[in-house]
């Protein structure tokens, strides 16, 4: 019950003494049960609403420490580590999850991401190539923006390896998934 409670947004107080209510239950509650990988989300989900991406992150790196988490979970938490740019920290946890989730096409495209960072466009193309791969066999419409963005990757990345065949087919590619013909 409680969790379902805290699943719902509406019902959390928007004042200071509110956050602070909440702040306190979510840490009271993942002390009490550190392997219950849904509190640690909820709670992640809460800082991030909050503008605490550090809270967030830290949360689930506590997770981390204890077991694996779920396919959904890593994402959450490689995207926040992606979009506040801490590169070092991206790359050993993109790592870490490929571990458990060797063919998941997010995973693999941060991955990716993280080598062209270093500008190591080489390495950058064997999971990028995985990520697209996997793709392909989706045809589900709602994986376009992924598939777009692994196609620019891997365009950028053979474009900077000279390798100019690859990088203009990946780039009509996009065209292609976008409709732009």
């Amino acid at each position: 019950k409680l969790i379902n409670s805290l699943s719902n947004k509406n019902s959390f107080i928007n004042s200071e003494d509110g956050q602070k209510f909440y702040t306190q239950v979510f840490d009271t509650l993942v002390s009490q049960y550190p392997d219950e990988e849904q509190l640690f989300s909820l709670y992640s989900e809460y800082s991030t609403s909050l503008n605490n991406i550090d809270k967030s992150i830290s949360l689930y790196e506590q997770l981390l420490l204890s077991h694996d988490i779920s396919p959904e979970s890593w994402h959450d938490f490689l995207l926040k580590l992606s979009s506040k740019g801490d590169n070092d920290k991206l790359f050993d946890y993109t790592s870490k999850a490929i571990v458990n989730n060797p063919d998941d096409p997010l995973i693999l495209l941060l991955y990716g991401e993280c080598f062209i960072q270093k500008n190591n466009y080489m390495d950058a193309i064997k999971p990028l190539r995985q990520s697209y791969s996997v793709l392909l066999q989706n045809s589900n419409p709602q994986t376009n923006n992924l598939k777009v963005a692994v196609m620019n990757d891997l365009a950028s990345a053979y474009f900077y390896v000279d390798s100019t065949k690859e990088a203009y087919y990946f780039f009509d590619e996009i065209q292609i998934v976008n409709g732009w013909e």
